[in-house]
């Protein structure tokens, strides 16, 4: 007979192997529950329905950037206010991040506003009509002007030429002029001759840059116009910006 199997395969009053009861611990029988605890957790969150798990169900904190794959979360799925300046790390959103036209001027600080308020100067208008002036530029009235400081000025001036009358014959010439005596910059409008009809429009720009101006320097956008020429200037914007030290 071999009393080690017998011993193994002998039973006690219920049935069950006395060997096998006998290696049985305490911390063997927790960790085969703490198994199956686990493992029907993991069977649970497999079947959690779409979108059952919210904001509620998270504790703060316990989803951190790492975690968040990119681009995962976009801006209509963050609420209005959700996200303060006191939240974006220093140079966490730069320009090119932010669409046109996103930001206005009531969007900014106090502070950051009067600082730029005062180096930006903006002249606009709806519609003004080109009074006739065949002469120099420097001879031609004003339609719209800015007042600059002394200091160094980036200035551009646009807007859409109408021909409002008869068909222009030679086109016509707008321009920068600085103090009534210097042409800046000038464009010959011929989209309205070449067009010839009533109502048709050209839209132009001038950009020119300003050094070392002295106080109160005004520059203004002027258009030279025939006789016959019935012209209107539409969307008028002169905007100067102030700029540091020019270099060559």
């Amino acid at each position: 007979m071999r009393h080690g199997r017998q011993d193994i395969h002998a039973n006690d009053g219920d049935g069950a192997p006395r060997g096998v009861l006998a290696r049985l611990s305490y911390a063997k029988v927790v960790a085969t529950l703490a198994l199956f605890v686990a493992l029907g957790g993991t069977a649970t969150a497999a079947t959690l329905a779409h979108d059952s798990v919210g904001a509620p169900q998270i504790k703060t904190d316990a989803v951190r950037s790492p975690e968040i794959q990119a681009d995962a979360v976009r801006s209509p799925e963050i609420r209005a206010d959700a996200v303060r300046s006191s939240e974006i790390k220093d140079d966490a959103v730069r320009s090119s991040e932010i669409q046109d036209e996103s930001v206005r001027l009531a969007d900014i600080a106090p502070d950051a506003r009067t600082a730029l308020e005062a180096r930006v100067r903006l002249a606009t208008t709806q519609n003004e009509s080109v009074p006739t002036c065949t002469g120099a530029l420097t001879d031609c009235p004003n339609l719209l002007s800015v007042v600059l400081p002394a200091d160094n000025w980036l200035v551009q001036a646009t807007f859409t030429m109408r021909n409002n009358g008869n068909p222009t014959i030679l086109g016509a010439t707008c321009g920068l002029v600085q103090a009534d005596t210097t042409t800046l910059r000038s464009v010959h409008v011929e989209g309205l001759a070449v067009r010839g009809a009533v109502g048709s429009t050209e839209a132009a720009a001038l950009t020119a840059v300003l050094t070392d101006v002295p106080a109160d320097t005004r520059v203004a956008l002027r258009c030279t116009a025939d006789s016959d020429e019935h012209l209107d200037v539409d969307d008028v914007v002169i905007t100067a910006a102030e700029v540091g030290p020019v270099t060559g």
